[in-house]
């Protein structure tokens, strides 16, 4: 429970202002906040539910809840809506079982040092998922939360803050500037009052059912302690979210979204979840420090307010520059001194005054190390395990650390990142058994493992070209700002545009905005998809002769989609060499026996998959368009089931686009079916579209 005081002005004027704010009968977003949910939301959120969790103290685990048959769904379906409609919350959702673990190298005689792991009721974690859904899809839609905030968010992660700080450090460097950058420390973030998390969400429009069912689950929350079997008394919870709750990283973006208020013009924000750099590039470092300190000032006043705390212990200041002459500054909140830092640790990077990376690439290098000693316990010659175990062992526990920010710090000197290459040279000599004098490109072949220069080149091009798509992200603005080059230093858009300029790739400006699961709401699909992967009689395409695979197509086809009463779409695509050149076509049979042919180029740089996705886009982009498909049962025939693993997955952002005009179609026809079938099977209509 926080131990955090408000004065009792503050609260009556937040009593005061949500008291205000409720007298607002209308919102134009009504239907958002309002409208019951559908099967299609429940299924969703079944999907992304992960096995294997333990239940709370109702003890119902993710796994009854997947199992479950339609009718039980469907009563589930109107429990939930029960709740939403009323704004109530049972009480057995509220309650929560604590397990105390405690933290890595502290002692075990003070409670301090360890961290409670929340066991909540796992039916109450669905339907916060189904609520998530909607809230995420409105704060983003209307474009609610401030671009500096990179935490539980589509298409933001820790890397793109770091190279949001690393490239503004290097852009001051190139106009002979000092950069300072204040790492400030919120203490006890989570535990914030709960009255002033609802006047937030009223300020952010969120109103009716949607507002009074957090509300509810925000109040009256209880737990109780679990330690070797046994249970402590029973504790009330007053402020904060719960912990390992769906709802609370949303509700804490919420929160926090006021404070942008603070920034003012000359100093930058960059923000993941309660980790805030506050960033400002100048000629002199005095007039950085008064700029920050004015935001400073304002983070008293914000945190005052909100009933929040700025550790000033913890909260401390660096100057980036190559001057030889760095002065010390004078920054001060609650009325305490920062101390330097040279050498900071932000979201899992050490960055140093110069950025040379030595100091990071130096822990990189240790930490890999001692996780190369698995690789030899589990590897021998005549015992331990196989190569394709020691590889993922290498991928997953050795390779991941190596790589976490590598496209930001991999542009460190030769010599610096040699050291990191030269801890996977050892993990292959691991792996293959060769000696010293083994070349590296013979073992990389071996083991099919690309090098760690590959695949950096790989990363900062990829994470280039999406912030490149990404029109309100805080780097899109930094690459596409024409900082003049004065000092041949390598940086992260450097790299990326030398990267682009010496393999040829194609230009990396975009011509449409990255596709967003926001792109449509969640509970707006008045027609049921049906994804279907397999067919009756069909086990496995590689045991089947062509014939048998072909008979058992055709007549599924001929059974379940018959031509007269349903529209049949084709589609098929492909690339040169599976890498560029890709097309796609379709193929259409209507009712009345006419049929339309389609094809399509999907780029100079493709993948089947990719060809195979945008011609079943375009397939439901013509069907959408043609009246005689309105109204009309339709289904979509390919080959690819990989594309429909991926749309049946919802968690891949690649096949956003697709999804969308999928889902347009489906409120037109009156039924919409994705069917796989075999390829090169000699089915007439796939043949053509081939």
């Amino acid at each position: 429970m926080s131990d955090i005081t408000v004065c009792n002005q503050r609260r009556h004027e937040v009593h005061q202002e949500i008291r205000e704010k409720k007298k607002v009968t209308q919102q134009p977003t009504d239907e958002i906040m309002t409208c019951p949910f559908v099967m299609e939301e429940l299924e969703g959120a079944l999907k992304v539910m992960q096995n294997g969790r333990s239940p709370g103290p109702d003890n119902i685990t993710n796994e009854m809840l997947a199992h479950l048959g339609f009718q039980a769904k469907r009563k589930i379906l109107g429990l939930f809506n029960t709740s939403w409609k009323a704004g109530l919350v049972p009480s057995n959702w509220k309650k929560a079982i604590l397990i105390p673990i405690l933290k890595v190298g502290k002692p075990k005689n003070k409670g301090n040092n360890y961290r409670p792991i929340s066991l909540t009721s796992c039916m109450c974690k669905l339907m916060e998922r189904m609520i998530n859904k909607r809230l995420v899809w409105y704060l983003e839609k209307q474009n609610i939360l401030m671009d500096e905030h990179a935490g539980f968010r589509q298409f933001r992660s820790t890397e793109d803050q770091v190279a949001y700080i690393a490239q503004t450090i290097e852009d001051g460097y190139q106009r002979q500037q000092h950069t300072v950058t204040v790492w400030v420390d919120l203490e006890k973030a989570f535990d914030r009052r709960k009255k002033g998390l609802i006047l937030q969400l009223m300020q952010a429009g969120v109103f009716h059912n949607m507002l009074k069912w957090i509300q509810n689950y925000l109040s009256q929350r209880t737990g109780r302690v679990n330690l070797q079997g046994r249970e402590s008394r029973q504790a009330i919870f007053k402020d904060g979210v719960p912990q390992g709750g769906v709802l609370s990283p949303t509700l804490f973006l919420v929160f926090m979204n006021s404070i942008q208020n603070i920034i003012k013009p000359h100093v930058k924000a960059a923000l993941y979840a309660d980790d805030l750099a506050l960033i400002c590039s100048e000629d002199s470092c005095g007039t950085a420090q008064v700029r920050l300190q004015e935001c400073l000032t304002l983070l008293e006043q914000w945190t005052d307010d909100w009933a929040m705390t700025v550790n000033a212990a913890k909260t401390t200041y660096s100057i980036f520059s190559l001057s030889t002459k760095i002065p010390n500054l004078r920054l001060r909140i609650n009325n305490s001194l920062l101390e330097k830092e040279n050498y900071p640790k932000h979201l899992g990077v050490t960055f140093d005054p110069r950025l040379t990376w030595c100091k990071q690439i130096e822990t990189v290098q240790k930490n890999a190390v001692k996780r190369t000693l698995l690789l030899k316990e589990l590897a021998g010659t005549s015992w331990g395990a196989d190569m394709k175990l020691l590889k993922k062992t290498y991928a997953g526990y050795v390779r991941s650390v190596m790589e976490y920010g590598i496209a930001v710090w991999g542009t460190a000197s030769k010599t610096n990142f040699q050291k990191i290459e030269r801890v996977q040279n050892h993990s292959l000599r691991i792996m293959t058994g060769g000696i010293k004098s083994t070349p590296i490109n013979s073992m990389e072949s071996v083991t099919g493992l690309e090098s760690l220069e590959d695949r950096r080149k790989k990363k900062i091009v990829c994470q280039y070209t999406k912030f490149q798509h990404l029109a309100n992200h805080p780097m899109c603005k930094l690459i596409t700002n024409n900082t003049r080059k004065r000092l041949k230093r390598t940086n992260f858009t450097a790299s990326a545009q030398q990267i682009h300029k010496s393999l040829e790739l194609p230009d990396l400006r975009p011509n449409t905005p990255l596709q967003s699961s926001i792109d449509w709401p969640p509970w707006n699909q008045q027609n049921q998809i049906e994804i279907v992967k397999d067919i009756d009689g069909v086990t496995s395409k590689k045991s089947m002769i062509k014939r048998e695979l072909h008979c058992l197509t055709q007549n599924m086809l001929d059974k379940k989609y018959p031509s007269n009463y349903w529209i049949r779409a084709f589609t098929d695509g492909s690339a040169s060499e599976a890498v560029r050149d890709g097309g796609g076509g379709v193929y259409i049979e209507w009712p009345d026996n006419s049929s339309s042919k389609i094809s399509i180029p999907t780029g100079k740089y493709s993948t089947n998959y990719k060809a195979e996705a945008e011609a079943l886009q375009e397939a439901a982009k013509v069907l959408v368009n043609s009246e005689a498909s309105h109204h009309a049962k339709v289904v979509l025939l390919t080959d690819a089931r990989l594309v429909l693993d991926a749309l049946d997955s919802t968690k891949c952002p690649e096949v956003n686009a697709l999804a969308q005009a999928i889902t347009t179609l489906s409120l037109t026809a009156s039924k919409l079916v994705l069917q796989w079938i075999p390829g090169h099977v000699d089915i007439f209509g796939n043949d053509v579209a081939d």
